[in-house]
C-alpha cells in the first residue's frame, strides 16, 4: 500500500512540474541605448548591453514578473568648460531591472508593457581616469527604473524602454556639484529558451 501511495503521489508531483513547465521562462538579451544627462554636456553617447531574463508568468491574468541580469557599457565624449576640452569616457556597470509587466496576445505573437525599479552596480565611473577630473564624488549603488513595452515573436522579443535615475551617479567632479542623472533609451533583442 505504501508503494502504491507513493506511485501516485509520485505520478501527482509529475504531472503538477508539468503543467507549470510554461510558467518560468528563462532567456539572452542584449541591445543598445542612447543617453542624456540633464548637467553633462555629452556627445554621442551610447551604451550596449548583454546580459541574462527570466519570465515569471501569472498564469490566468496574463501579468508577469521579469528579473533581469546584464552587463552595460557606456561610452561617449564629456566637454570640460574649464580645460576647454573634449574627451571619451566610458563608464561599465551591472544592471538589475526587476520588470512587472501585463502581456496580451497569442503564445507565438502578443505585446507587452513593463514597469520597475532598477538597482546598477556601477564598476568603472568613466571619469576618474581622466587626468581632467581631480577629484570625484560618485555612487557605485544607483537606483533607477525602466518603463516601456515590446513584442513577442515566436521565441524572439523586441523592447523599448525609457530608464531614468533616482540618485545621481556622480555627485561632483572637481568640487563643482553636479546633478548627475542619466537617462537614455534602451532598445533591445532577446531570445527565449
Amino acid at each position: 500500500m505504501k508503494k502504491l501511495l507513493s506511485f501516485f503521489f509520485f505520478i501527482l508531483i509529475a504531472q503538477a512540474a508539468h503543467a507549470q513547465s510554461g510558467i518560468i521562462n528563462v532567456g539572452l538579451k542584449g541591445g543598445m541605448g542612447f543617453s542624456q544627462s540633464k548637467s553633462y554636456d555629452f556627445e554621442n553617447a551610447q551604451s550596449w548591453h548583454a546580459g541574462i531574463a527570466a519570465r515569471v508568468k501569472i498564469p490566468l491574468v496574463g501579468f508577469y514578473v521579469q528579473p533581469e541580469l546584464y552587463y552595460s557599457r557606456n561610452g561617449g565624449e564629456f566637454s570640460f568648460e574649464e580645460a576647454a576640452t573634449t574627451k571619451d569616457f566610458t563608464q561599465e556597470r551591472i544592471d538589475l531591472p526587476v520588470l512587472l509587466g501585463f502581456r496580451i496576445g497569442l503564445k507565438s505573437l502578443a505585446v507587452r508593457l513593463n514597469a520597475g525599479p532598477m538597482m546598477s552596480f556601477v564598476l568603472e565611473d568613466g571619469f576618474s581616469s581622466l587626468p581632467e577630473v581631480n577629484d570625484i564624488n560618485s555612487n557605485n549603488l544607483v537606483w533607477g527604473y525602466q518603463a516601456g513595452g515590446g513584442v513577442d515573436i515566436g521565441k524572439f522579443s523586441i523592447d523599448a524602454r525609457y530608464e531614468g535615475n533616482i540618485n545621481k551617479y556622480v555627485k561632483s567632479i572637481n568640487g563643482a556639484d553636479v546633478n548627475g542623472r542619466m537617462n537614455q533609451v534602451v532598445l533591445g533583442l532577446g531570445y527565449w529558451f
